[in-house]
């Protein structure tokens, strides 16, 4: 992947690595067609957005009609799998599990939303809006010793973000 990245000119890190990367990585443990992996990363978005007029999702129908074709998708791997021999992918092994094998297609929704889910928190920006930064400005803690410091988070919404508030 990094050899196909363009030299010598600007591009998108977080589109071209970041989530390919992560898109890749949950494709292999989930054994999800490789050439559909974008999916996983827009039903992610799609489970966290917002619906506004111009947004990812515009309503809560919409967002529903993405979510049962995020679920009827799943479904499918879930039924090829439950009804095949044990593999070593993490859908196998929850349609194969003691503990997870007679769970509601709501509850294998969820679990399969936040495990790709839990995976964008490495993007929290990106995510939330919300962008951290740790200025000069310090400040005393009483469970600091005196004359030690420890910087102050501040934090502010992404201009994006700003303007849909």
């Amino acid at each position: 992947m990094l050899d196909g990245l363009p030299r010598g000119e600007s591009f998108n890190w977080v589109d071209k690595v970041s989530i390919e990367l992560t898109g890749q990585m949950l494709a292999t443990l989930f054994d999800f067609p490789f050439e559909d992996r974008r999916k996983l990363s827009y039903w992610s978005d799609v489970s966290t957005a917002v619906p506004y007029p111009g947004g990812l999702v515009e309503s809560e129908e919409q967002r529903e009609a993405v979510f049962r074709e995020c679920l009827g998708y799943f479904m499918n791997l879930w039924n090829e799998r439950v009804n095949a021999e044990p593999r070593p992918d993490l859908i196998s092994m929850l349609a194969h599990g003691e503990a997870t094998r007679h769970m509601s297609a709501r509850e294998y929704l969820g679990n399969v939303i936040l495990l790709r889910s839990r995976k964008s928190k490495q993007r929290p920006g990106r995510r939330s809006g919300v962008e951290t930064r740790r200025p000069n400005r310090r400040m005393r803690s009483s469970s600091l010793p005196p004359g030690r410091t420890r910087s102050r988070p501040t934090v502010r919404l992404n201009r994006k973000w700003s303007a849909r508030l």
